[in-house]
């Protein structure tokens, strides 16, 4: 628990440009309402980019209290197609809690192959090397498991001639 806590949803093989978002306060209860947040987008859930920003903000006060926010081009004029959205929540009025019901996403709609292909080369090749590094490992440990600790040994190069 504590603050800053977020929330994130993954579209998959699509990606949205917003124009605007709605975001649902749960039923229970009239407090614990986010105030001071984020609406954030990523395409790779590691680097993020604010859309809107909220502060001190009771849009949402009240029991399954809805509310929908521009996005505005001026303001965000890095808004593009994103898998990623999240609410990074920086304060809450009582609750360590997220208490939200529902949230909807307003704009275009696109498969993710519209992103650049850099971005796409860049996740490939993280994805790539992640996989060889852990065959790799697990080749040396069933290696290992057969024929005991493997030992580091030097080229033959490095021997020198022997005639």
């Amino acid at each position: 628990g504590g603050y800053p806590n977020w929330v994130m949803i993954n579209l998959g093989v699509y990606g949205v440009k917003v124009s605007k978002y709605t975001l649902r306060h749960w039923n229970f209860s009239s407090s614990e309402h986010l105030k001071t947040w984020d609406f954030q987008g990523s395409n790779n859930g590691y680097n993020w980019i604010t859309l809107k920003s909220h502060k001190d903000s009771n849009d949402l006060y009240g029991k399954s209290k809805s509310y929908t926010w521009e996005i505005d081009e001026k303001e965000c004029p890095d808004n593009k197609f994103f898998s990623y959205f999240r609410i990074f929540n920086h304060h809450n009025s009582s609750s360590y809690a997220i208490a939200l019901s529902g949230m909807e996403l307003y704009g275009e709609l696109a498969i993710t192959s519209y992103r650049k292909k850099e971005e796409l080369q860049e996740s490939l090749d993280k994805l790539m090397a992640d996989y060889i590094a852990s065959k790799k490992k697990r080749v040396e440990q069933q290696l290992s498991r057969w024929y005991g600790p493997v030992k580091k040994v030097r080229p033959l190069a490095e021997l020198g001639s022997c005639c």
